[in-house]
């Protein structure tokens, strides 16, 4: 699910185009006008025909701000195909209070509990939010999001805004962050970018879910090691266990962030991951912004795995944001030093036969149990 504008002039087109994107699941503003553009909504993309006016393109982009573009060329799939990559490469995680909730996703967690959301509380969560906080009318809601003719009459938006604030608030019936403007329509306000869960570790890294193997004291070593303001590098050689130990560490902390580097082709492409983990888009953010991000997380590990191709834009960010992130504990896994004054190095070793041994065997009792 995305929040998009569909801008295009041409009606039958934009209808054809609009059936396809709400089948999708997708949520849209399908306009033909620079007046009929949703006045409060900063979408995550705008899709144009190739053939528009560069004027009037530039007009659209001035109205909604800075986001990614995709050209609409005729091919319907395949504008569907790249929605949906946009779509996967990246699930904001994100914290309203208490709650923790990944609209794309559909889910939620509070205190320990997960929930689900529906299809429109997530279209309708994932709308407000690219509001940033402005008040969003109720009228332009039922249009885009429910696709209901301007004139119509609906308790709808209500009703979802309803279920919402049951979800996501201390007290549905004092709201502090769905908020209602009397006449108006609805405001989301304090979202802030979360941690996003990490994924489950490799089948074969953990024992019993519990530690892992032969890297007790690699662990305890890199645990004393990783201290705030610093730079931790985990060095060694492909497939040695580096990124499983970072794993472990993160487990182990109140706070965490997994960077993932291993599709990084360019120095820019490291300060795109980085905000994209801490929920700020898929455009390279500010160092001031990032800053911001990382110090809302307190002490948080913060790890970069697989940084040896982009090694130059490692040291470029982290160069940035050592002096305005002090708490911030940072890890590096690399196949290469990154030879900055920060840095402490951990080489990763193999493992032991007995250990490597047990990991086999482990992984085998799993996947066949008797074994």
């Amino acid at each position: 699910m995305l929040v998009v504008v569909l801008f295009d002039p041409d009606a039958a087109r934009r209808e054809s185009r609009q059936t396809a994107l709400r089948s999708a699941g997708h949520v849209l503003a399908a306009v033909g006008t620079l007046s009929a553009l949703p006045g409060t909504l900063s979408p995550e993309v705008v899709i144009l025909p190739e053939d528009l006016d560069p004027a009037l393109r530039e007009a659209i982009f001035a109205h909604v701000g800075t986001t990614r573009l995709v050209h609409d060329d005729g091919d319907i799939a395949a504008l569907l195909a790249t929605l949906r990559r946009l779509a996967d490469a990246e699930r904001p995680r994100l914290q309203i209070g208490p709650v923790f909730v990944e609209p794309r996703a559909r889910r939620g967690e509070r205190d320990g509990v997960a929930f689900s959301l529906s299809q429109t509380e997530a279209g309708l969560l994932s709308w407000l939010l690219c509001c940033q906080e402005a008040v969003t009318p109720r009228q332009e809601m039922l249009v885009h999001i429910w696709g209901y003719h301007p004139a119509s009459t609906s308790r709808t938006v209500d009703v979802t805004i309803r279920r919402l604030r049951e979800k996501l608030e201390i007290d549905p019936q004092r709201p502090q962050h769905l908020l209602t403007a009397r006449g108006e329509g609805y405001r989301l306000v304090g979202a802030r970018p979360a941690p996003p869960r990490l994924p489950d570790p490799p089948l074969m890294s953990l024992r019993d879910s519990m530690g892992i193997f032969g890297r007790e004291q690699a662990l305890s070593a890199l645990r004393a090691a990783c201290q705030p303001g610093q730079v931790l590098t985990l060095l060694g050689p492909p497939g040695i266990g580096k990124t499983t130990l970072a794993r472990a560490l993160l487990s182990t902390s109140t706070a965490g962030l997994f960077v993932a580097l291993a599709h990084a082709t360019t120095d820019d492409d490291v300060a795109v991951a980085l905000g994209a983990a801490l929920g700020l888009g898929r455009q390279r953010p500010p160092t001031a912004q990032l800053a911001k991000a990382l110090t809302s997380q307190g002490d948080a590990v913060v790890v970069l795995d697989n940084a040896e191709q982009v090694v130059d834009g490692v040291i470029s960010v982290l160069s940035a944001l050592l002096p305005k992130t002090r708490a911030v504990r940072w890890v590096v896994t690399s196949r290469v030093r990154l030879r900055m004054n920060a840095e402490q190095i951990i080489e990763v070793e193999g493992l032991a036969v007995e250990a490597g041994v047990e990991m086999f065997l482990a992984r085998a009792r799993q996947r066949r149990p008797g074994y």
